[in-house]
C-alpha cells in the first residue's frame, strides 16, 4: 500500500507544482505569494456557496470543498516558509 502523501499527490495534482516550490530550500521566497493566492481561493469559495444556496447545483459544494482546502493549504505553505526563513535567520545570527 502507497503512503497517505502519494495517492493526495495524485489526487490534487494542481497543488503539487506549488507545494514543491515552496518546500524547496531556494524557494522559501515564495512564501508570501503563496499567501497572497489564499485570497482568491476564499473569493471563489464565498461566490460558489452564495451561488449554491440560491438555487445552484449541489455539486458546487465539492468544488467550494477544494477551494476552501487549497485556501487553506496556501495560508499553511506561508505561514510553514515565514518561520523558516525566521529560524535561518536565527541561526545565521547565533553563529556570528
Amino acid at each position: 500500500m502507497e503512503p497517505a502523501h502519494r495517492r493526495s499527490r495524485s489526487a490534487i495534482p494542481a497543488d503539487t507544482p506549488i507545494g514543491d516550490a515552496v518546500m524547496s530550500r531556494r524557494a522559501l521566497k515564495w512564501g508570501i505569494p503563496a499567501v497572497l493566492l489564499a485570497a482568491p481561493y476564499l473569493a471563489a469559495v464565498k461566490l460558489l456557496t452564495d451561488h449554491s444556496e440560491y438555487g445552484g447545483p449541489g455539486w458546487l459544494h465539492l468544488v467550494v470543498l477544494l477551494c476552501a482546502w487549497s485556501a487553506l493549504k496556501m495560508l499553511w505553505l506561508g505561514r510553514w516558509a515565514c518561520a523558516e526563513i525566521d529560524a535561518r535567520l536565527r541561526s545565521g545570527l547565533s553563529h556570528r
